[in-house]
């Protein structure tokens, strides 16, 4: 199980710290429902999970969220106001508190229920994850289970019993504390993804956020892009000063991930020269294992370029070097592409 764990180092920087800059704007966490769903389209079974597994996830150290959400949570962003308390809510315990972020590695487990709120009398609990998790899933779900030759099943009780007792009982120790490593050995290669989406989410999906201005007023339209506000602040350099990491720790991960790609986990790993040319809405419509894979290469895009690029302008950056025709052809088309506003698309300024 080793072996399924990226050689990413412990990052300075803290889930708290993410959420608060402003990195995680381009790409939000969502729930678990949204988690779940986003699993089943890549085929994994977490479409109908139940709460309690993801909550003994949690408590085993497997999958664990990267937040708690109290209070009612929208998507609008303001300028220099991540996260913004939205409303009030109740907690367990009945009393009024602010909404607002639960941050995951700063507490030990509780039950899920201890964050839970009511809203119009509705009680509900908001887990929140990243979709680099997605990353992670398939380990998780197989760590949940052992093979058992079918000729024990069939067999009598006696002989299931022999069988567990022997030295695969040993194995099935190992097994289960492995399991109990995935998310902190996960945990800091989604902090690098994390953090390097603020910077280079728009040059792999195409896209970027639009935020309000500072102190928006009633019928503004938010025009500010997430990109230019990233650019502004920091430079490559202070990103990865940031994470307390360097180039040579982005080339491992990056060589890791890639690693995936080659050992399989792309079925059509022979048509990528042409699939990674699809629109991305198009290439977001894949399904099932190739879902997975694009999951892969989207993280390796962004290790690449945070590896490669140094202080690029603002607006639209410029690598230091053209690694490829595709890069000029993704660039070029990056500087022409509309930028999401909240649901709808205008050009971009």
């Amino acid at each position: 199980m080793a072996l399924m764990f990226p050689p990413a180092p412990q990052v300075a920087v803290s889930t708290k710290d993410l959420v608060s800059g402003g990195r995680l704007v381009q790409r939000e966490l969502i729930t678990h429902e949204g988690f779940g769903k986003s699993g089943a389209d890549r085929g994994l079974a977490t479409g109908q999970l139940a709460r309690d597994v993801w909550e003994g996830w949690d408590r085993d150290g497997v999958l664990r969220p990267l937040a708690f959400y109290v209070g009612f949570r929208q998507t609008q962003r303001v300028e220099g106001s991540y996260p913004t308390p939205l409303a009030q809510a109740d907690d367990a315990s009945g009393e009024r508190v602010q909404a607002g972020y639960v941050f995951r590695d700063e507490k030990d487990f509780r039950p899920w229920s201890d964050y839970e709120y009511t809203i119009d009398a509705y009680s509900q609990v908001q887990p929140l994850y990243s979709e680099w998790q997605l990353l992670a899933l398939p380990l998780v779900l197989d760590g949940d289970y052992m093979r058992v030759p079918v000729t024990v099943l069939a067999d009598d009780d006696a002989a299931l019993l022999e069988w567990a007792s022997g030295g695969w009982r040993e194995l099935a120790k190992s097994h289960a504390g492995g399991r109990q490593m995935v998310h902190d050995n996960w945990l800091p290669t989604i902090k690098i993804l994390l953090r390097l989406q603020a910077r280079y989410w728009p040059y792999v999906s195409g896209t970027s956020k639009v935020l309000y201005g500072k102190d928006p007023q009633p019928g503004d339209r938010p025009t500010l892009d997430a990109m230019w506000l990233e650019y502004q602040g920091a430079t490559a350099e202070d990103a990865l000063a940031e994470m307390g990491i360097g180039t040579e720790d982005l080339l491992a991960l990056y060589e890791w991930l890639a690693s995936r790609v080659e050992s399989g986990a792309d079925p059509e790993k022979h048509l990528r020269s042409l699939t990674h040319l699809l629109p991305r809405r198009r290439a977001e419509r894949a399904r099932g294992q190739s879902r997975q894979a694009l999951d892969l290469y989207d993280a390796c895009e962004l290790v690449r370029l945070g590896s490669t690029w140094s202080s690029p302008a603002i607006f639209c950056p410029t690598p230091t070097r053209a690694t490829s025709s595709i890069d000029r052809l993704r660039r070029a088309r990056c500087a022409r592409t509309e930028t999401r506003s909240w649901g709808r698309y205008a050009s971009k300024a």
